[in-house]
């Protein structure tokens, strides 16, 4: 094995490394290599993918509708030919921007965020292993819930279609999160005058910042006087970043991003935000009125947009929010995979190693190792459309569609200008007849004088000629080339025939969805690997016993202990199921579902049990609530199974003999089968089993009374008289022998 020898005092590539800072916060003397160091990881990216960064901000600007723009090599931007038209053409060139893109991106969008992931936890062989998995189901549920995924995937997506590629970077934000009191034990200790000490434990007292106990003994040693409040600060909590493809980079090579050896992420911040990052003030180097970094990233991130671009009305440019003038600060995040070479960077069990280093144009904010044991090179997910050899980055059917796009604004503009000439036609005018050309207008019952020379008229249209057939065959082509680029072909559902039978609208549902697998599937994987870095946070800022609450499908507040052990020696596995974010209907959904529940897979037809199983797997939570078996007895028993969580005793809940015990019995079983109620203290156990018992004796109760209500009715009922009984068998007395009597 190699080692490479490093020598900071040359610093000419990425060969020479300059050394890593003994603290990540002070600064030493080989700053300025720093930053060129991470300079020099970006700024050679910047001529081959010049091209794709201009491909997105085309893609964008085709979807907004300034489709009439193109790209100036002089100029070194996109030029909207439609602002260049002197205010005579304007009267009568056409150039419409009809946005067929729009309906596909709409389309496209709502089918890729139609189903959410499904993550599950696969615990290792270790008692740890299985509480770890047990309590990331619950944890990543709600973290899930917390930083708003539904919302990060919905602009992750709204990145993905026109860019190509997204990323979502996970990191942790210290100013959110439950507020943490410093309290904890202390141990106090008097000196009396005689020279004695008396020592006492506090079990819970307030600490300051500095750790030092806000309490203090009175002076007979057998109380305790609290001198002030403990010190409060926020844990911290994990936030998703959504980041557009422009603005992260990684080491150039055909691998899958999560295998590069690093990667980079270059934003744009306020001197307030970098203060709260970095507790660092930073003077801003990046201004709207600079020339420097108005490039693609830069517009895209902080551009006016294109509002008004489909009617080519002025300010339809997109320009830089003049928001910006007060300055940003351009920050650069670096980061590097653990390697064996330097020994800084090494991962071992005291130091997750890598490398991150964030830096400014002139600043350097931190240089450490990583500050968690990731799985991968950094937290930054990336998200690919699709993949095609020999392309550094991903690619987008929205690059084939555009030349569609504005071949047939091209046809349109072509049409609106024939109906211009047909409706406002060319004149010809004799010069000898004396009209002049102000007198010509389209005024009704207007009278022309002229003087009309034998067989020469003084006044005569020119008509066009009609439009042929072809050019509406060729738009119509058109059309048909866009859907199919597109496939949206059978994504409304409609049936191709008059008689199309229904078999066959699923099977052109399912041809359409199909070409957005590979990329769900992908997603679902990357959705994984964000999870395990999740797990690879969360000891940051759970460093002590966290309590994590949450409501069932049955309301019960339930809580779930996460104890820091739990990531320092447990292992799990993550588990995409790579179907969960395939697009699929709510119709064919619940119609998949309701023939399972028909063939009895869920359990007899008709039984809580399978209509449970039915509505949850039909995700319908809430239609599930309300069409549970029951009715107002389930949601009062599950009322019950709270108080009773919450340490109520069972005496003093009452159970009415207009209770349906059978539902409430049903319900309070079903919680007490569940593990949930194993994780109770034994008291509440107790409880628990009291409250069910007096439910079974008011059912038996209820049904004692009305087993001798009903004998009390057949004792009160008259008796029939002697001989009735043979009459009884005999039956009454046919009509024929009544006439005879």
């Amino acid at each position: 094995m190699h080692v490479r020898v490093l020598n900071v005092a040359r610093f000419d590539s990425l060969n020479a490394i300059p050394p890593m800072r003994g603290s990540p916060f002070e600064p030493d003397g080989y700053d300025e290599q720093r930053i060129a160091y991470v300079q020099a990881h970006w700024k050679p990216q910047d001529e081959p993918l010049r091209k794709y960064e201009r491909q997105v901000e085309e893609n964008i600007r085709m979807l907004c509708g300034q489709q009439w723009s193109v790209w100036s090599d002089r100029l070194g931007r996109f030029i909207d030919i439609t602002r260049l038209m002197t205010d005579e053409e304007r009267r009568w060139r056409q150039r419409p921007a009809i946005n067929r893109l729009l309906y596909w991106y709409i389309v496209t969008h709502a089918r890729l965020t139609e189903n959410q992931p499904i993550i599950t936890f696969r615990p290792g062989p270790d008692r740890i292993d299985a509480m770890l998995a047990e309590a990331m189901d619950t944890v990543f549920k709600t973290v899930w819930q917390e930083v708003a995924m539904t919302d990060r995937i919905d602009r992750l997506m709204a990145w993905l279609i026109p860019g190509a590629q997204a990323f979502l970077q996970t990191r942790v934000d210290p100013n959110k999160g439950d507020t943490r009191r410093y309290m904890g034990p202390a141990m106090l200790q008097l000196v009396r005058p005689d020279g004695s000490t008396v020592d006492r434990i506090i079990k819970q007292a307030p600490y300051d910042q500095d750790g030092t106990p806000l309490v203090e003994l009175t002076p007979d040693g057998m109380g305790y006087n609290v001198t002030g409040e403990p010190y409060s600060e926020k844990e911290g909590a994990l936030v998703v970043d959504v980041m557009g493809p422009l603005e992260c980079r990684g080491e150039w090579n055909p691998r899958p991003w999560f295998e590069k050896r690093w990667h980079m992420h270059r934003s744009y911040l306020t001197q307030e935000e970098v203060f709260d990052l970095y507790q660092m003030w930073v003077e801003p180097d990046v201004r709207d009125s600079d020339t420097e970094g108005h490039g693609e990233l830069y517009r895209m991130l902080f551009g006016s947009g294109y509002y008004g671009a489909a009617s080519a009305r002025a300010g339809s440019e997109f320009s830089t929010s003049r928001q910006t003038e007060s300055g940003l600060v351009r920050v650069d995040t670096l980061w590097k995979a653990p390697s064996k070479v330097i020994p800084e960077m090494e991962e071992n069990d005291q130091s997750p190693g890598g490398r991150l280093l964030v830096v400014t144009k002139n600043k350097v904010l931190r240089d450490s190792v990583r500050p968690a044991w990731f799985k991968y090179t950094s937290p930054i997910r990336c998200f690919e459309f699709v993949h095609i050899p020999g392309r550094p980055r991903g690619s987008t059917p929205q690059e084939a569609m555009n030349p569609l796009q504005q071949t047939y604004n091209r046809g349109t503009a072509q049409i609106l200008e024939h109906r211009n000439l047909a409706t406002n036609p060319k004149a010809v005018v004799d010069l000898g007849s004396g009209i002049k050309e102000n007198q010509i207008t389209n005024r009704p019952g207007e009278i022309l004088f002229a003087n009309a020379r034998t067989g020469i008229k003084a006044f005569d249209y020119v008509a066009p000629p009609n439009i042929s057939m072809d050019v509406w065959r060729t738009q119509d082509w058109l059309k048909t080339e866009f859907k199919e680029l597109g496939v949206l072909e059978g994504t409304e559902g409609k049936a191709p025939t008059k008689n199309a039978p229904a078999e066959l609208v699923r099977e052109l549902r399912f041809n359409a969805d199909r070409y957005l697998g590979p990329t769900v599937k992908r997603a679902v994987e990357e959705f994984a690997r964000l999870a395990e870095d999740w797990i690879a946070w969360l000891p940051m800022i759970w460093d002590t016993e966290k309590i994590v609450s949450y409501a069932g499908e049955d309301n019960v507040a339930r809580t779930v202990m996460v104890l820091p052990e739990m990531f320092s020696t447990g292992k799990v596995n993550v588990v995409p199921d790579l179907e969960s974010m395939l697009p699929e209907s709510r119709s064919e959904r619940q119609a998949r579902i309701s023939l399972m529940y028909q063939e009895g897979l869920f359990g007899p037809i008709g039984t809580p049990a399978a209509v449970n199983h039915y509505l949850e797997l039909a995700r319908f939570p809430h239609l599930g609530r309300a069409v549970r078996p029951g009715g107002i007895h389930r949601v009062t028993a599950e009322q019950e199974n709270g108080r009773l969580v919450q340490g109520e005793p069972a005496q003093s809940i009452y159970v009415f003999e207009w209770y349906d015990n059978l539902t409430h019995l049903a319900i309070h079983e079903e919680f007490m089968a569940s593990p949930e109620y194993l994780k109770l203290d034994i008291q509440t156990q107790q409880q628990f089993v009291v409250h069910r018992v007096t439910h079974i004796l008011a059912e038996m109760a209820k049904a004692a009374n009305a087993m001798q209500t009903e004998q009390n009715v057949n004792d009160q009922a008259p008796q029939p008289p002697e001989g009735a009984e043979e009459e009884t068998e005999e039956g009454p007395p046919s009509p024929t022998a009544v006439e005879a009597a």
